[in-house]
């Protein structure tokens, strides 16, 4: 019998290309992972903001105090949490939304919306940021005809998502 001798280069190349093969599968597959992390992170965030806002007005409708609902609608969602979530900025007027860490919300006072700064890009603009933006809006139903539309009564209030139409709002 020959005595063995070391690996070839080629062996050695090859070894080393199937490992860099499945590094990249693997940095894939986490930026997935990362991604789907995010959005449900931000659902959950809205969903545990409808349910502070169900809270509140059910506690105003029992004690009936309509100027307090309609000031529900200037109010930032994240004041009815109990505690803020780590990546909340704080509230700005009419923020540069390039300036601010992706990833992050932040309530824009200016047009009173609650707003998501996605770290995932648009694929049809490569370098934009990726905006969900939700307000407190109500309906009102009037008392009777003959009432004025600003004595209206609130019927319901809830946080909705404001869909945008493309090109707008974005950066």
């Amino acid at each position: 019998m020959s005595p063995q001798r070391g690996h070839s280069k080629f062996e050695f190349a090859l070894v080393t290309a199937l490992f860099a093969a499945l590094v990249a599968i693997g940095l894939n597959r986490l930026h997935v992972y990362q991604q789907r992390a995010e959005t449900v992170a931000a659902q959950q965030l809205v969903v545990n903001l409808r349910t502070a806002l169900s809270l509140k007005m059910s506690q105003l409708t029992a004690a009936q105090g309509q100027p307090a609902m309609r000031a529900l609608l200037e109010q930032n969602p994240i004041d009815w949490l109990s505690e803020r979530p780590k990546n909340y900025l704080g509230e700005y007027y009419f923020p540069d939304n390039a300036t601010l860490a992706a990833g992050s919300w932040y309530f824009d006072r200016g047009s009173k919306t609650l707003v998501y700064l996605s770290t995932q890009q648009d694929s049809f603009a490569p370098h934009a940021t990726i905006l969900l933006k939700f307000k407190v809006e109500s309906n009102r139903l009037p008392l009777s005809p003959a009432t004025p539309a600003h004595s209206a009564v609130i019927a319901n209030v809830a946080l909705v998502q404001i869909i945008e139409p493309t090109g707008v709002g974005g950066q």
